[in-house]
């Protein structure tokens, strides 16, 4: 029943199709609600004893504790409590012993979120026409890195179910790949894009690692073809109607962003820099563009003990996760905080890499059976 409620919530969020215009009024309020049960449900059945969901569940209290003092008349209250159901969604999802059986309807139901998205993304915009910068999503004006995120996610997904899915359709799965691959690099969302990058990058060092291990004859050949797709790759994109995704002389503001919390730091008070200054100080304090850098956000927000705390969640999850899989999802979750605030898109891959990571430590098993088709799992 855990599973099925966790593969709801993912594939929601992720699909992003039914939380759009007026279904956003009712579904915003049903999420913490969905947190909230899942995680009586999950702690009620018992969970593993991990750092990173301690790092988690004090963050979560961390921010409680902020609030309760920086904001007696109750200020952001709405903002702090998705915060804080967020990394509760990590303490209880993450921290639980998931089977095979319920940990592979979540990872389908989160890739075919992510496709699903896509096709809605699709639909919504004249896929053809580079030339127009405003993007759509069911009828909505959206900003370019909304769905680019999933979009990502979902090539990484994909690349599993294509390279261990035993007996799926690898053409289904090839062709809703290059479906979300084209919709990422429609969107020109460098960060998305270079998330999914790195993570490939990781994959194709893992498979080089292993033919040297092996002693493979073509090892070399393979780390040449590598890097002629690489260049290749980047100077078709430079000279193509998306080249921003490899721009790195516009920022679009954010080194401003950046340089603009440095100094908003500076500026606080002793007890500010320690403890933080709250959900609102940077708003207050900033015209135009926030900053996108999720640790000088927590630095502002949170101060030297949030920002701690965070570090500590990234890096105790690092200490569990293992392989090119668990790798390939983290590095989407990790990549987007030097980019974007922390949402759903950073903690469910988060959370999916360290739950197949406790499947092979609690099961003893390879975790590319997570891909293979239920029957079989069983005739294996």
């Amino acid at each position: 029943m855990e599973s099925i409620f966790v593969a709801f919530v993912f594939f929601v969020v992720l699909s992003q199709f039914l939380v759009t215009g007026r279904s956003e009024l009712f579904t915003q309020p049903m999420r913490p609600l969905i947190v909230i049960i899942l995680t009586v449900q999950v702690v009620r059945r018992g969970r593993l004893k991990l750092p990173v969901c301690n790092a988690a569940l004090a963050m979560s209290i961390y921010q409680i504790i902020l609030w309760f003092f920086l904001y007696p008349d109750g200020g952001p209250l709405r903002g702090y409590l998705i915060l804080i159901f967020y990394f509760m969604m990590l303490f209880s999802v993450a921290g639980f012993p998931w089977n095979g059986r319920e940990l592979r309807l979540i990872l389908f139901a989160s890739f075919l979120a992510t496709f699903v998205c896509a096709v809605a993304f699709f639909l919504s915009n004249n896929m053809l026409d580079f030339s127009n910068h405003e993007y759509r999503f069911m009828g909505e004006v959206v900003n370019r890195n909304k769905h680019a995120y999933a979009f990502a996610f979902g090539i990484i997904l994909g690349r599993s179910y294509l390279s261990f899915g035993r007996g799926r359709n690898r053409l289904v799965i090839l062709l809703m790949m290059l479906l979300e691959g084209y919709c990422l690099l429609y969107s020109e969302c460098r960060g998305a894009f270079l998330g999914a990058f790195i993570s490939l990058s990781i994959i194709a060092f893992s498979r080089a690692v292993r033919m040297w291990k092996d002693g493979h004859p073509y090892l070399i050949f393979y780390v040449f073809l590598y890097i002629v797709f690489f260049i290749a790759v980047y100077f078709l994109i430079k000279n193509s109607a998306v080249s921003r995704l490899v721009d790195g002389e516009n920022l679009s503001g954010r080194d401003t962003g950046m340089e603009h919390a440095v100094m908003l730091f500076r500026q606080a008070t002793i007890p500010g820099k320690i403890f933080g200054n709250g959900m609102l100080y940077e708003s207050l304090h900033t015209e135009g563009i926030g900053v996108h850098f999720v640790y000088l956000t927590y630095l502002l927000e949170a101060g030297i003990i949030g920002t701690v705390l965070i570090i500590l969640i990234f890096l105790s999850a690092m200490r569990i996760i293992r392989g090119e899989i668990q790798w390939s999802i983290f590095m989407i979750a990790l990549s987007r905080t030097f980019f974007e605030g922390m949402d759903y898109y950073i903690f469910i891959p988060l959370i999916l890499s360290i739950c197949i990571s406790n499947y092979e430590l609690l099961y003893r098993r390879p975790c590319r059976e997570l891909f293979w088709r239920r029957r079989y799992l069983i005739s294996g």
